[in-house]
């Protein structure tokens, strides 16, 4: 079966103010025109998530409810994860091999780098570094999510607004 990954790094956050929790940062106005962005791109593409998995932190939640709404996909069904804040490629990996069978396309937001390692990790394609908002395809032959192995994904596409 044709499984698709969808890995998004959030959308451009403000700098971290004196005292700020990084965890609490938030998008600029920028940032939420590349949200927006994402969520049209990924309309004209037609790519549909079935699932979105995302980190609680302020800019990956923010990223993602805008994406959300630009899709069509209900912001409260979108799942937090707090182990993808600040993830490592195996944290995120373990992450995606979770997903239940019956969803096909899954998109992930979360921070870089681990974002953009689990991009080269699964395709094995170097230096497939996402820039904020960059959106990177992934698509397999798998029939469970849980077969998810290293170097098994097709880089397909990427969108670097």
């Amino acid at each position: 079966m044709i499984r698709n990954l969808l890995l998004l790094r959030h959308a451009e956050a403000a700098e971290r103010l004196a005292l700020q929790n990084d965890y609490d940062r938030p998008l600029t106005e920028r940032g939420i025109q590349q949200a927006v962005n994402v969520g049209h791109y990924l309309t004209t593409n037609e790519w549909q998530p079935q699932l979105i998995l995302a980190s609680p932190a302020l800019r990956t939640r923010t990223t993602s409810k805008i994406v959300a709404d630009a899709i069509g996909y209900p912001e409260g069904e979108i799942l937090l994860e707090p182990v993808i804040y600040n993830g490592s490629v195996q944290h995120l990996y373990q992450c995606v091999r979770q997903v239940h069978t019956d969803f096909t396309t899954v998109l992930v937001v979360a921070h870089n780098p681990g974002i953009s390692y689990l991009g080269e990790w699964l395709t094995k394609v170097p230096e497939t570094a996402l820039k904020p908002a960059g959106l990177l395809r992934i698509e397999f032959e798998l029939a469970l999510w849980s077969d998810l192995r290293e170097g098994c994904g097709k880089w397909e596409s990427i969108f670097q607004p």
